[in-house]
């Protein structure tokens, strides 16, 4: 099975958390996973529960491609990349 490897630049806490995932799975998905276990509940002051975390998922989640995934997380002060694996 392909696999996909994803970079996430945290920019405002200066951390790079890097994974992969299998390639038939939506990377907004994978993505949005990924952030809710690791990174939102120590990034967000009120963690998931909270207003702006909601926000940034449901923007997330309404991405239709990687391009407008990567413009949802850099309002947000992310960054990410995808290579094949």
């Amino acid at each position: 099975m392909d696999k996909l490897a994803y970079a996430v630049y945290d920019i405002q806490g200066a951390q790079l958390h890097m994974f992969s995932a299998d390639a038939n799975l939506l990377a907004k998905d994978v993505i949005a996973s990924f952030l809710s276990e690791k990174v939102i509940p120590h990034t967000f002051a009120d963690g998931l529960e909270g207003n702006a975390a909601k926000d940034f998922l449901t923007v997330m989640s309404a991405s239709s491609d990687i391009d407008e995934l990567k413009q949802a997380l850099i309002v947000y002060d992310f960054e990410m990349a995808v290579m094949p694996i």
